[in-house]
Parts: structure tokens; sequence; C-alpha cells
């Protein structure tokens, strides 16, 4: 669960994370694609069968709509009040879930639309390795190439293409960019096949898909305490989420 846009005069947004370290109103309605309607009826029935639990700063009114669209819930669009008078109505409901069926749609052709630029941006990798290989069979130039298209294709800001040498069951990397260590990385001595994340890609031939720290660990990622000591601090220091 992400927040792309949040605004709130009480709490902060939370990081990225999966969505069942949520208990509160909005996961509530990505859950169960049900809306939540204003006034504290509902609020307290959830609460009362411990459905939902308080998340954040307590508001005096609010009211959520899921983002569904083709049967699938995308996201949930929540408003809140935390002003004493200031409250909603069915009228405002209405309105909201109105407003969330657009967003929805808007989503699946934005998504429609990204998917298309992906494939395209595959296409033109595997041709440029294409054409690389017609005019050069030097492994590091090959690489060099490869990885510049992919990391222009996902526009992100590490890249490593690592090989796998069977006979002396090392893993040689020969490509890495990081733009947080200063871009290209020259020179990284070859490590012997273990527990870590290659290891594990290349001993099970199968993709990794890892969207959170502790995912990446379980799956026997490394990092020096420092590390994660600073990556999991935002989520002692900031407050929950708005939800209530």
């Amino acid at each position: 669960m992400s927040f792309p846009y949040f605004v709130d005069e009480k709490d902060e947004p939370f990081p990225t994370q999966p969505l069942d370290n949520f208990h509160g109103m909005t996961s509530y309605v990505i859950r169960t694609g049900e809306s939540i309607k204003h006034g504290w009826d509902q609020f307290n029935a959830l609460m009362t069968n411990q459905e939902v639990e308080v998340e954040g700063t307590l508001n005096v009114d609010g009211i959520g709509a899921p983002l569904k669209a083709g049967g699938k819930i995308l996201g949930a669009i929540f408003v809140q009040s935390y002003t004493e008078g200031i409250g909603y109505t069915e009228k405002d409901d209405k309105v909201l879930a109105f407003i969330a069926r657009h967003i929805a749609t808007a989503l699946i052709r934005l998504r429609a639309i990204e998917a298309e630029r992906q494939r395209n941006a595959e296409l033109a990798t595997l041709n440029s390795v294409g054409e690389v290989l017609v005019k050069t069979m030097d492994l590091k130039t090959l690489t060099r190439i490869v990885g510049d298209k992919v990391r222009d294709s996902f526009d992100t800001d590490s890249v490593t293409i690592m090989l796998f040498d069977g006979q002396t069951n090392l893993i040689h990397i020969y490509y890495e960019f990081d733009k947080n260590e200063g871009g290209y990385i020259d020179y990284v001595a070859p490590f012997p096949l273990g527990t870590g994340l290659a290891s594990q890609v290349i001993t099970s031939r199968q993709p990794l898909m890892l969207g959170t720290l502790e995912e990446e660990i379980a799956n026997g990622a490394y990092f020096p305490p420092e590390i994660i000591e600073k990556a999991r601090a935002p989520l002692a220091n900031r407050g929950l989420v708005c939800q209530s």
C-alpha cells in the first residue's frame, strides 16, 4: 500500500508497506471494496466487531470510497475532518463515490499506457542486444550496453548484471551502476555462490520481486546494521496513516 497523494494537517504518511500492516478504515475499504459513510455508526460497528483499529489522529468525521474498476480494487480515497462542527452528508458520500469511479478509470488507462511503454522499451532493449551481438563478441561491451539499456528502460538508479561460473562456483559482476555510489563501479571481486539474493535467483532459476527491506532480508539479503536502522527509523518516528 502506497500513498502517491497524501495531505494531512495532523499525521505523516507511511512509506510503502504490505496492506496487512494496516488495519484502519482506509485499508478496510481496500480489503472489502466497501465505502465508508459519513457519521460514526459504521465506524463504531466495525470497531465493536474488531474489523478495524484506530490508526492515526482521531477525526471528527470521515468518508471513504474504493477505487474500483473492472472488478478490481486499485486503492481507496479517504477524506476526513478534524474540526468540530464540520462533517459530511449523504450527498458528500455520493460525490466521493462518483469521483472515485473516475479516478479508477483514469488509473486503468494510465496503467495500460505504461504497460505499452514498458513493452516497447523491452523490445528496444532486445533489438539493441541483437545489434551488439552482430557487431561484437566482447562480453564486457555487451553487458555495458545491455545494462545501460535496462537502466534507461526502467528509469532506475541501480543495475547489476552478474554471471555465474559453475566450474569455480563464483559469481562475477560484469556490470554495476549505482547512482548513490557515484555511477559506474569498475570492479567488484567475484564471490562464491551462497545465501544472498543473487545466489537464490541463480540456484532457484526463478525471479524475485521484493518490495520491502524485510522481504529482502527474508530472502537472504545482507545489510549492515546501520543501514537497517536507518531504513527502519522513519517507521518508528512517524505517526500512523490518517485513518480512523
